[in-house]
């Protein structure tokens, strides 16, 4: 018995999620993609936009492996620029307009972004692409199927400065098949949006719908601010796959959530048991996922039971592995405390660090990701020993 996970392995398609994504446009152009804004948009519309912005792009200097940031509101137009700047070999850095002007520049500074993505105004379909004075950073050649960056998410800096965790392609797809299986998605499904854009679980609430021939109904930022309007919606959509962090479960369980045939996910946040009982009571199936940004969203699932008597964070998911060690790395006897490294597909490519940025010693380290067998440390986390006492309930001995 050792104090390590291991989850089942997946073989990739040398694809990326952009790739899924245009295959669907060419073998379902007709079928909704995504509604937003009061309409409904189609996968070859979708994809006619991003091809058309990725034109701007590319017009505006854009190269592969250039960083490209996008401020739109939550729309179509953000999806469009989203894939415009896959098809470009580009790195997505989202960002939230509404921020305050002193985060955006650090953020922009910091990505070595070349190119800003606006709304063009008020209730305008279009986009404007901006150049960023003395933004261009060295150029990379265009990187092999799933080789390169698919995005980069900046955290809150609450404990510091704001750092820029780059996830690769391959990353970004293991999870997204990981989620697209677990939860049966398929084109016959319809997925809500909840999380922000600058939010790394927005990047699996994005493509899983998309690689999977789904529908994506995307909200309005007031719209997300009302549960009973998200629940009016739901019913009104028939959405049958969504996730949300606990809090956001229990506004909209108060506001009248009943949807027995969804199948939802919840993280972010530690998922109390009432809640837990509650919410799997109102639908068909649910699951609990854990993992922080440098792990791609997410490095386990729980399927939540029927009562409950306790909340765990479940397994590894595919090609992932997880390991509690002790402080010279070794690993820990049975029921003895030590710290959490996660390994494996997921593994965060790094942070985009500049001379700005400062990164304390005690921070999570990613090194030599993945080819070389390195680990993310998870270290002083709240609770972390208690939750692989939770991991180790699924089936495994552990503390």
């Amino acid at each position: 018995m050792t104090s390590q996970l291991t989850g089942p392995e997946r073989a990739l398609p040398e694809a990326t999620v952009g790739d899924l994504f245009a295959r669907h446009a060419t073998t379902a152009p007709e079928a909704i993609a995504l509604v937003s804004e009061g309409r409904s948009v189609r996968y070859r519309d979708l994809d006619a936009a991003a091809r058309q912005i990725a034109a701007d792009l590319t017009a505006a200097g854009v190269r592969p492996g250039d960083t490209v940031a996008v401020l739109t509101a939550r729309s179509s137009r953000l999806l469009a620029s989203m894939l415009a700047v896959w098809k470009v070999g580009g790195i997505y850095l989202p960002i939230d307009a509404g921020h305050p002007t002193e985060r955006i520049s650090f953020i922009l500074d910091d990505a070595h972004a070349v190119v800003t993505v606006h709304d063009a105004g008020p209730g305008d379909a279009d986009v404007r692409v901006r150049a960023i004075i003395g933004g261009a950073g060295p150029h990379g050649s265009r990187p092999e199927p799933g080789a390169g960056a698919a995005y980069v998410i900046y955290t809150s800096g609450s404990t510091g400065s704001p750092k820029g965790v780059r996830v690769g392609h391959r990353s970004l797809l293991n999870v997204v098949l990981e989620l697209a299986d677990a939860m049966a998605c398929g084109p016959e499904d319809t997925w809500l949006t909840m999380a922000p854009a600058t939010f790394d679980i927005s990047m699996a609430e994005f493509c899983v719908p998309l690689v999977t021939g789904a529908r994506l109904v995307v909200t309005s930022e007031r719209d997300l601010r009302d549960a009973n309007v998200l629940v009016r919606s739901i019913r009104e959509h028939r959405v049958t796959r969504m996730q949300a962090v606990p809090s956001q479960w229990r506004a909209l369980l108060d506001a009248g959530f009943d949807a027995p045939g969804m199948i939802a996910m919840v993280g972010g946040e530690a998922l109390p048991v009432q809640l837990a009982n509650s919410l799997r009571d109102r639908v068909g199936g649910l699951f609990n996922g854990y993992g922080p940004t440098e792990t791609t969203v997410l490095s386990t699932l729980w399927p939540v039971p029927i009562r409950t008597r306790e909340v765990t964070i479940g397994a590894p998911i595919a090609n992932t592995r997880i390991y509690v060690l002790d402080d010279n790395r070794r690993p820990v006897a049975i029921g003895e405390p030590g710290e959490l490294y996660i390994a494996g597909e997921g593994l965060a490519r790094g942070y985009s660090v500049y001379p700005r940025t400062r990164l304390p010693a005690s921070t999570m380290a990613i090194a030599a990701i993945n080819s070389s067998g390195e680990s993310l440390k998870i270290k002083s986390a709240p609770g972390i020993s208690g939750e692989w006492k939770h991991i180790s309930k699924i089936g495994k001995p552990g503390k």
